[in-house]
């Protein structure tokens, strides 16, 4: 009963009406009544409320208190709604704000007036346009190339050009590989100067080649085809190799695999040539 009441007022505050709150105490209170009637015929039919308290000591006594809670919280909550109900009628009326009296703008100061004397002290001097500079005769560039700086009329214009790539080979070495299919090698290195992609690789040798081998360019990347001499010139020694991205300063190791010792005049890899 005191719950329900409660929750009520809370939600809706002093707009509830007295009546509607005290049919909700009416409402929790029948229980209440219908216990008494029944604890009433009982004591009339010979019964006594001592016996009945001795045979349930518990739900006497949690009766008891719970009258208690009741009828405290039943009084604070209409001393609460009374409060709200006095509130809501005793509000203060809305202020409404003053408006603001904008202030009188500032009265601009007169300008003095300048003296004639003064105005004639202040008059700029006359600006004699310099004659026009000739120039005959050719402009001397500052080189011939098209990736020189050239500087015309005092004005800067660099005209760069990227690095020509280079591919290029260290010295070679011969050796032995104890393998009697290919027992001869001729070992090099490759590096580039800027990056350049890679493909098939072609060296051209002083003597008859079986076939070529080469480090990995990217440890992840590894695209081969026919590796064996070419078929017009058992010299040309022709590895078909995937395009890859050969980096700057990237160390490359190139052989050379014969049955008796060559040397490698020329090749490429992919569209650059290899300069030993």
């Amino acid at each position: 009963m005191e719950f329900s009441a409660a929750i009520w007022v809370q939600k809706y505050g002093a707009s509830i009406p007295d009546p509607l709150i005290g049919f909700l105490f009416a409402a929790g209170a029948i229980p209440a009544l219908i216990a008494a009637i029944r604890y009433e015929r009982f004591i009339k039919a010979g019964g006594r409320i001592k016996h009945q308290i001795g045979e349930h000591p518990i739900s006497f006594a949690l009766l008891c208190l719970m009258l208690l809670v009741v009828s405290c919280s039943t009084a604070t909550t209409f001393i609460r709604h009374s409060r709200q109900q006095a509130r809501a009628s005793q509000g203060q009326p809305e202020q409404k704000p003053q408006p603001s009296t904008p202030s009188s703008p500032a009265k601009p100061s007169p300008m003095p007036t300048p003296s004639p004397q003064a105005s004639a002290s202040k008059v700029p001097p006359t600006k004699v346009p310099s004659p026009p500079i000739t120039i005959t005769g050719g402009v001397k560039q500052g080189g011939d190339g098209d990736c020189q700086q050239n500087i015309i009329g005092g004005n800067n214009n660099t005209n760069t050009c990227a690095p020509t790539p280079k591919v290029t080979a260290s010295a070679q070495t011969q050796g032995q590989t104890g393998n009697p299919e290919r027992p001869w090698e001729t070992v090099f290195t490759i590096t580039s100067n800027v990056l350049v992609q890679t493909g098939d690789l072609k060296l051209k040798c002083d003597g008859p080649v079986l076939l070529a081998g080469i480090s990995r360019i990217n440890p992840v990347e590894l695209i081969t085809g026919s590796n064996a001499p070419d078929p017009n010139d058992p010299s040309e020694v022709v590895y078909e190799l995937g395009p890859e991205m050969l980096s700057p300063g990237k160390i490359v190791t190139i052989a050379v695999y014969s049955k008796q010792p060559v040397k490698v005049l020329s090749g490429s890899i992919g569209p650059n040539p290899i300069i030993f």
